[in-house]
């Protein structure tokens, strides 16, 4: 597992994160203060702040969220490349903006029934946001 996260590394620099893992509801595990669930090493990506990490298996979905700016305005789809999650499994799985449904700072992706993360255990997951 270690030569594949190597060989992702070597292609795009990224910014690690820790995620603490913390259900949100029913099925749907992650991080985002308001719930409150979870917690993430920092929240703070490219200028902006991260505001939920979550995956949900209700509608078998990775979501990813920063907050808007001060004048509401969403970012464009592409403000970063891609989002790498280590999985409950210790699998990791790549998630491309281009591939992304995206509204109001919000990039969804179907996750095929194989969403990254099933339940708080175990409790931290790594993940890496490729600028």
């Amino acid at each position: 597992m270690t030569g594949v996260l190597n060989a992702m590394a070597g292609q795009q620099a990224g910014i690690r994160y820790t995620v603490t893992i913390g259900a949100m509801s029913a099925n749907v595990y992650g991080y985002n203060p308001s719930v409150p669930a979870g917690a993430i090493s920092s929240n703070a990506f490219l200028g902006r702040t991260i505001v939920n990490v979550s995956s949900d298996g209700g509608v078998s979905q990775f979501a990813f969220t920063v907050a808007l700016n001060f004048t509401g305005a969403d970012l464009p789809t592409n403000f970063f490349q891609a989002v790498w999650v280590q999985g409950t499994d210790g699998i990791w799985k790549t998630y491309r903006t281009a591939n992304a449904s995206f509204q109001n700072n919000i990039w969804a992706w179907d996750a095929g029934g194989s969403r990254p993360w099933t339940g708080t255990s175990p409790a931290s997951r790594a993940l890496i946001l490729v600028p």
